[in-house]
């Protein structure tokens, strides 16, 4: 069944900013949370931190930073020029108005789903890595099944993340109207 709704083109185009708004404020606390979780498992092991966990650290926080730099570009400016990215919404004949040589556009649905892609890896690698401590942790047994379970919390994360990502693929490559898939 096919809903068809009739929206104007000008609040299509506010709403779509708002889309824009959105996925950029998701990006940037997700980026963040991971960041400070990071941080967490470095001040927590300080004393008996190796070098190569250190380096791991840092190495996950990196590639935090430039997939959020990454993310935003890409979800900000994916037409050349930018303006073409709102007028296609704003304008419905802009597609057929101006020659395919003057504007260019990314696939927003890939953009999206690589970007979720690369979120859930990420959440993997920040929820795996301190497992790797875990086990030259001198402590009492019962207080180290605790812990795990505590930092195994974080998979209930990625498996958000991996449904996100399987919406992602089914609205923007199986269906792209949302409400009548999941209705």
């Amino acid at each position: 069944m096919k809903i068809k709704i009739s929206i104007q083109s000008t609040k299509l185009c506010s709403l779509h900013q708002l889309q824009l708004a959105n996925y950029v404020c998701y990006v940037w606390s997700t980026c963040l949370i991971k960041l400070s979780i990071l941080l967490f498992y470095r001040r927590l092991t300080s004393k008996f931190i190796s070098p190569k966990f250190v380096y791991a650290l840092w190495t996950t926080m990196g590639a935090n930073v430039i997939f959020f730099i990454v993310s935003v570009v890409v979800v900000c400016f994916p037409c050349y020029p930018m303006s073409t990215y709102f007028q296609t919404y704003w304008n419905t004949d802009y597609v057929h108005t101006h020659p395919a040589g003057t504007w260019q556009c990314l696939d927003e649905g890939r953009a999206v789903y690589y970007i979720s892609l690369g979120g859930v890896i990420l959440d993997f690698i920040t929820t795996i890595l301190p497992f790797t401590l875990f086990l030259k942790l001198r402590m009492p047994k019962r207080q180290k099944i605790a812990m795990c379970l505590t930092f195994f919390g974080g998979f209930i994360v990625c498996g958000a993340g991996v449904a996100r990502t399987w919406t992602v693929y089914l609205v923007y490559f199986e269906t792209y109207d949302m409400t009548c898939k999941f209705i």
